[in-house]
């Protein structure tokens, strides 16, 4: 049986990450950072749609004016990383048959080296017999 204390096999049974009470700071750090946040997000996107990570919507208007302007934002990422896929999927057909054709060149280098190594030998036993 283990000897350990009671204490070290107590859970805690909220996470302090869920709290209630970290919720007000974390919004308290969001106001006071709120600009470095965002400064740093641009860093991230997608350099192709000129689109950083992080968006700002203008909540306060009807519903479905925020839904239409998220429903647009995500097509365009949609489409552009379906670009990407398709353009990833053609380099890897196109690597495939690369592939195959050297593939197919080397069995028919080694199928001539195979013939000339035939004839030099062949040369040398007539050669040899005469």
């Amino acid at each position: 049986m283990n000897q350990s204390p009671l204490v070290e096999y107590l859970v805690p049974i909220n996470s302090p990450d869920d709290s209630e009470l970290v919720i007000v700071e974390k919004h308290n750090y969001y106001d006071i950072n709120s600009q470095q946040v965002e400064d740093w997000f641009r860093n991230f996107g997608f350099e192709a749609l000129q689109l950083s990570c992080l968006q700002k919507f203008d909540g306060s208007g009807a519903p479905i004016d925020i839904h239409t302007q998220v429903d647009e934002l995500l097509t365009r990422i949609l489409q552009l990383k379906q670009q990407e896929f398709d353009a990833f999927l053609e380099e890897l057909a196109t690597r495939k048959q690369r592939e195959q054709e050297a593939e197919e060149e080397r069995q028919r280098q080694e199928y001539e080296d195979a013939r000339v190594n035939h004839f030099f030998n062949t040369l040398v036993r007539n050669f040899m017999k005469n």
